[in-house]
Parts: C-alpha cells; sequence; structure tokens
C-alpha cells in the first residue's frame, strides 16, 4: 500500500557498515550451507535500497507493517517479533501510493434460472489511483495530519440487442478529491478530566479540514445523463473550537466564571440552577462552495447550478448538582443552516433557506462497589446504572418544492422526539486479571414521535429494543445474548399493545483451537413469522489450516434454510479458500430458490483484492472464472454471488 523507507539490516558482522534502519536479530543455523546464498541475496536487496531508498509493505513482514503504520517521521517503534526475528525500527521518511487498473467485461443474460437468453453486453475499464502527501510538520498525537488525493477514471458501457432490455449508454466518468487539515493543539490545553480524558470525545479538539472535490461525466452517446456532476465543491470546516479559548469570549467567561463562583450553593435542588459560563462549550463551522451540473433533470435540460452552505453548530455540557452525592449531566446542542441556490427552477434567483434544530440530553449515572472477598478468587463487584433522556427538535419546514433537490438540498423535516435509554452492567475485579470482567450488561431503549409525518405510518413509539448479555466465566469462553424487540403501538391485526414481535439468542463457546455457537431468531411484525436456528462451528488446529461449519434450519418451513462448509489453507504469501455452500428453501416450481455453488479461491494474504477464483452451479450446471477487483472481500465467492453463468 505504500513504499516505506525502512531499509533492512540483519544482525551480522559484514552488515554492520551498512546504514539501514530496521535491525534484526534471529537464531543462527551453524553448517545448513545457506549463508553464502542468504549473503548473496541481501547484497542484492543492498543495491535495490540504495538505489531507491524505500522499502515496500508487501517486502516486510505483517509485524513489521504493523509498526510502521503507526510512526510519523523520525519516531521508532517498539522492538517487534516476526518469523524472521526480532526487529528495531526507524522511520526516515516515507512516501505513500497505490492504484489499480480494472477490467471488467461480460455478457448480460435475461432472469431464468434454467434457460436464460443473452440480452446485452457490459464493460468496465477503471484506473485508481491514491496518493498519500507527507509533510515536516506532521504529528498525529497533535492531530496534524499529511495531505491527500484520490483519484479515478473509469469507462462504462452497456450494449442491449433490444431496447426492452435496457438503454444503451456508454460514459467516461472521473473523479478526484484533495483532503487537508490540521488540529489546532494549542486550543485543546487543559481540556482533560480529572482521569486525563477528552472532555468532548476522543478526537483532538479544534481542527481544521478543507476537501475539494471534482466529479466530471463525459457522455459518448446521444442519451442523456442524469447523474451529478460537481464541478468543483468546495468544502471548509472547522471542527470542536473551544469557545472560551477565542479572544473575545476568553475575557467574558472569566467574568461569567467570577459571577458563577459567588452565586454557588450546595443545597440541594437549588445548586442545579448554576450560573452558566462558557466552559465546556464548544462550535462547529462549516462552508461548503458547489458548482453543480446535470445534463437531464425531469423535464430540465443542460442545468448549472451554484450553492453555499453554511453551517453552523454549538455544544454546551454541564454538570448539575442535584444533591451533594447526585449529578446530572446536560448536554445542549444547537445547529443552524443558510442554504443559497444562485436560481430555482422557475429562474428565480437568489434563493434563500435558513433551517435549524435543537437537541438537549441530561445523564445520570449511578454507582456502587461492593466487597465480596468472601468468593474464592474474586476481590470486587461493581452495579452501575445510567439513564439518558433526550429530546430532539426541529421546527416544521416549508419545502420549497421549486429548488433543484441535489447540492445542498433542503431536505429537512419537523422533528419532535422523546428517548428514553437505561443501561445496567456488573462487572467482577478478580485476583488473576488487571481488568474488571463484565458478567451482566443490560440496555433497552424506548422512543415517542410526536411529529405529524405520514412516512412514521401513524406510529407514534418506536420499536423497543432490548439488549442482554452474560458472560459467566472468568475466561470469558463463554457468552450469551439475548435480544428482544416489542412494539408499543396498537398492532392493527389484534389491537394489542406491547407485543413481542421479535426474540433472538444467541451462545457461544469458545477455545484456543476451536469455538462453536448455537442461536434462535423469531420475527412476526406481520401476520407472517418466522423462526430459525442457527449453528456454526470452526476449528483451527495450526495457524495454516482452518475448517468451518455454517448451518440455518427454518422451523417454519421445518427445512434448512443454508448449509456451508468451507475449508481455508494458508499457503505462505496466500490463502487457498474451498467452499461448498446451499441456500434457499425447496419449494414447487416455478417458486424454488434454492441454489448451491462451489467455490475454489486463492487471494494475497498482503492485498486481499488480489484475488481470482473458480466457482461451480449446481443448478444451471454452469462454471464461471473470475478475477476480484480492488475493494472487493476477501469472501466474496459465496453462496450469494455465485461465479455461473446466471450470475453474470
Amino acid at each position: 500500500e505504500g513504499d516505506e523507507d525502512t531499509r533492512i539490516r540483519e544482525d551480522n558482522p559484514q552488515l554492520n557498515d551498512m546504514q539501514f534502519t530496521v535491525q534484526s536479530t534471529e537464531p543462527s543455523d551453524a553448517g545448513d550451507g545457506t549463508e553464502s546464498d542468504e549473503a548473496e541475496e541481501v547484497e542484492e536487496e543492498e543495491a535495490i535500497y540504495q538505489k531507491h531508498g524505500y522499502r515496500g509493505f508487501w517486502e516486510n513482514p505483517r509485524e513489521i507493517n504493523a509498526q510502521i503504520r503507526r510512526l510519523d517521521r523520525g519516531e521508532i517503534s517498539r522492538v517487534t517479533k516476526s518469523r524472521e526475528g526480532f526487529h528495531l525500527t526507524k522511520l526516515d521518511k516515507k512516501r505513500t501510493y497505490r492504484g489499480d487498473v480494472y477490467f471488467f467485461a461480460r455478457d448480460l443474460y435475461s432472469f431464468e434460472r434454467k434457460n436464460p437468453f443473452k440480452t446485452g453486453q457490459e464493460w468496465n475499464l477503471r484506473w485508481g489511483h491514491r496518493h498519500t502527501i507527507y509533510t515536516p510538520w506532521d504529528n498525529r498525537e497533535q492531530g496534524r495530519r499529511p495531505l491527500s488525493f484520490v483519484g479515478r477514471v473509469a469507462w462504462q458501457a452497456k450494449d442491449f440487442k433490444d431496447e426492452s432490455f435496457g438503454i444503451t449508454e456508454s460514459t467516461v466518468a472521473s473523479f478526484g478529491v484533495f483532503t487537508w487539515g490540521a488540529a489546532f493543539s494549542g486550543l485543546d490545553h487543559e481540556d482533560t478530566d480529572e482521569d486525563g480524558n477528552l472532555r468532548f470525545s476522543t478526537k483532538t479538539i479544534g481542527e481544521f479540514l478543507g476537501r475539494l472535490q471534482i466529479n466530471h461525466i463525459l457522455n459518448l452517446t446521444d442519451e442523456k445523463t442524469s447523474r451529478l456532476q460537481k464541478l468543483p465543491e468546495l468544502t471548509l470546516s472547522l471542527s470542536r473550537m473551544r469557545l472560551n479559548r477565542l479572544p473575545v469570549f476568553k475575557t467574558l467567561n472569566s467574568g461569567l466564571t467570577k459571577v458563577a463562583d459567588k452565586l454557588h450553593t450546595d443545597i440541594p435542588i437549588l445548586s442545579m440552577f448554576a450560573f452558566p459560563t462558557l466552559e465546556s462549550t464548544s462550535f462547529d463551522l462549516d462552508v461548503n462552495f458547489g458548482n453543480f451540473f446535470r445534463e437531464e433533470f425531469r423535464e430540465d435540460t443542460d442545468i448549472f447550478l451554484q450553492t453555499l452552505d453554511l453551517g453552523f453548530d454549538a455544544r454546551k455540557q454541564s454538570t448539575l448538582m442535584v444533591t451533594p452525592n447526585r449529578e446530572l449531566h446536560l448536554d445542549l446542542d444547537f445547529q443552524g443552516n443558510l442554504i443559497w441556490h444562485d436560481r430555482d427552477r422557475l429562474g428565480n434567483p437568489n434563493v434563500f433557506t435558513t433551517v435549524y434544530s435543537a437537541r438537549a440530553a441530561v445523564n445520570n449515572t449511578l454507582f456502587r462497589i461492593y466487597d465480596i472477598s468472601f468468593i474464592p478468587g474474586a476481590r470486587r463487584m461493581r452495579h452501575q446504572i445510567n439513564s439518558t433522556l433526550t429530546f430532539d427538535y426541529a421546527p416544521s419546514f416549508d419545502r420549497n418544492e421549486n429548488l433543484y433537490p441535489f447540492g445542498p438540498s433542503t431536505y429537512f423535516f419537523e422533528r419532535k422526539k422523546l428517548s428514553y435509554r437505561f443501561d445496567t452492567s456488573i462487572e467482577v475485579k478478580t485476583r488473576r486479571s488487571r481488568s474488571a470482567l463484565r458478567v451482566l450488561s443490560f440496555n433497552t431503549r424506548i422512543s415517542a414521535d410526536f411529529t405529524e409525518f405520514e412516512a412514521l405510518n401513524r406510529r407514534k413509539y418506536e420499536l423497543i429494543e432490548s439488549y442482554l448479555t452474560l458472560v459467566p466465566l472468568a475466561s470469558r469462553d463463554l457468552n450469551l445474548t439475548v435480544r428482544t424487540t416489542h412494539d408499543p403501538n396498537e398492532s392493527s391485526i389484534d389491537g394489542k399493545r406491547f407485543k413481542q414481535v421479535g426474540f433472538r439468542s444467541n451462545i457461544s463457546y469458545r477455545r484456543k483451537k476451536w469455538n462453536l455457537t448455537l442461536g434462535n431468531a423469531f420475527s412476526k411484525r406481520t401476520q407472517r413469522a418466522s423462526r430459525r436456528i442457527t449453528g456454526s462451528f470452526r476449528v483451527r488446529p495450526s495457524q495454516l489450516f482452518e475448517f468451518s461449519v455454517n448451518t440455518t434450519y427454518d422451523w417454519i418451513e421445518k427445512q434448512f434454510y443454508s448449509q456451508a462448509i468451507t475449508m481455508r489453507r494458508n499457503l505462505h504469501d496466500w490463502n487457498m479458500t474451498i467452499r461448498w455452500s446451499r441456500i434457499g428453501i425447496k419449494r414447487e416450481p416455478p417458486y424454488n430458490s434454492v441454489r448451491q455453488d462451489f467455490t475454489f479461491q486463492v487471494n494475497l494474504i498482503s492485498e486481499p483484492a488480489a484475488s481470482m477464483g473458480l466457482g461451480y452451479d449446481a443448478i444451471t450446471d454452469t462454471w464461471g472464472f473470475r478475477s476480484l477487483p480492488a475493494g472487493v472481500p476477501q469472501n466474496a465467492f459465496s453462496a450469494g454471488s455465485s461465479l455461473g453463468r446466471s450470475y453474470f
């Protein structure tokens, strides 16, 4: 995925004068007769490194690559162990660029399973490139990131034998995104709690981000395309900026803090009404400039549209003291947008739209610690209860039907949503384990929406989802999860409320070389119910071999819905996968949807996208050969994507 200047120096006397950055030590095998061959290989590698000065990821063990990704220029890794020995890596400089050239062609067939006929052809030729530009001021800890560019050019074409099968098309689509940004590390000074954690998020507070994006479509046919083009689109954003760190507001907050200190009281209930300050207040500012084009949209053609979207978000966090031992955490969030279109569909110039929304959340956490040392091997038990009440509000919005619905569009809807979430957990600290074991956790949520919106289908309450997890063993090998779903709305079938419309349970047990999982799923959100029993077993006798079996049984249909047997074998730099699968419910024709597949796949470990496979469709009695494009996962050859002719 990139070239790293991590030149290797093996721990041999004849190599000590080489200026290598990665040092390795490994056991010596005296008398094996391979020292001269190894010396020749090292000399050959040395000449290559001196010429180019970089070493690619594919040339290093995976353990070293994992360390390199975490390093900035000039940093030194910790000691890393691999098959070759122990390594110490210093990163002098690095560059990262990667790309792919992809060509795909296929015949298009009708959807008949048994006797499909050819309807046309499809071609896809694509070139992609990704480049990371590192600068001397990059610093991951302070949030200063390198520059990034992503580009792609693709030719896509379809040719049908008859217009009834589809529309012939041929386009060249180009895409490019240039991203830059940096964090204002000085603004997060003293922005941590007593435990050293950031108050707002795990990210560095105070960040600037810019993005320039271009999308262009070249149509090679007489048919117009409705795809959106960005020529270009520029986005600038300031995120998580501390309001009390700005010059004017810093002086204002100092005066507010003095007033709040004078009015502070420890009297129960009255302590909640503290004088507001700008502490723990942040804001986001986003600006989006767009120059959009569409060849066709409904009855309009050749549409050029210029837009501006100015967004402002403000957040306030407070702690309200109910009693000296009880406190509430309050989060307030305000969002506002100013949207400008240079014209609408009727030709009216300079159309402005403003929208806003607000959100408030109150959180309370209670916990108690018990001494359970009377239980052998146990020390402490912590029981925690967390309750959160949230209200999300957006006023009614009169949509302008004459605005073009692309760019910063006006898809805003009224919201009046009230939610309550309840969480509880039990953790046990044992004498052997440094970290606490979460034995039990339970959470549930109920939401009510008071908005008059047809899409809600007159459902005032959302479904209540409850989750329960049990981990009874200290080794964490046994895990039990239960999920229930209830509908608090009045049923359209029998008029009952709080009906159980879903239930799912899962129990898993794992050992070092194998694991077993059994599950049960039930659902009845309509008049038709479904119940399925699932099971999976995986065994890994060594690091090079793995065997797994997965099955799903349909309790309603009284037959297996899916079955799969998979064998994986490591071939040093490659992984080999052999898989047989069957999926579907067997019914009388033409409603039979069962399909069977056998696939053989080999993929490169360092680059999973480099893969090829051979597949057989037992239903249509056809074979297929395919190499996966970049970005497709390793398990793309499955029952859902057969390699037979019926798939292509």
